[in-house]
């Protein structure tokens, strides 16, 4: 019995898919006005709001749900924009590139007329 156990032991690891590098992955399909969790290499995940998307990163603003840190610069959106479970604050001074292999999840996204500039 004990070597019909190792037997199916040994056919389960030789069924090991391969390891796949992260610049193999697919880029995630994004676009302006999504809100996506961007994971860096250290540190907490965020929430960010895309503003224009390159063929492997994108411009973005970052997000929190912390409403009472609300400055001159930033846009409070309630969860019935979003799609969030809750209001999102867009921090408009805190603006940078990520790297779209970075881009975890989409949890919600907002009108993206109201991301562009005019």
């Amino acid at each position: 019995m004990s070597n019909e156990i190792s037997r199916r032991l040994v056919k389960v690891v030789d069924n090991v898919a391969p390891s796949v590098a992260p610049e193999e992955l697919p880029l995630p399909e994004v676009d302006v006005g999504q809100i996506w969790i961007a994971a860096p290499d250290e540190g907490p995940a965020v929430l960010v709001l895309i503003t224009d998307v390159s063929d492997d990163h994108v411009q973005a603003l970052m997000c929190s749900s912390e409403g009472d840190m609300a400055t001159e610069t930033d846009a409070e959106l309630a969860a019935r924009i979003t799609g969030c479970p809750y209001r999102l604050l867009v921090h408009g001074d805190l603006a940078g590139s990520i790297m779209r292999t970075r881009l975890v999840g989409c949890p919600g996204r907002i009108d993206p007329r109201s991301c562009s500039g005019s």
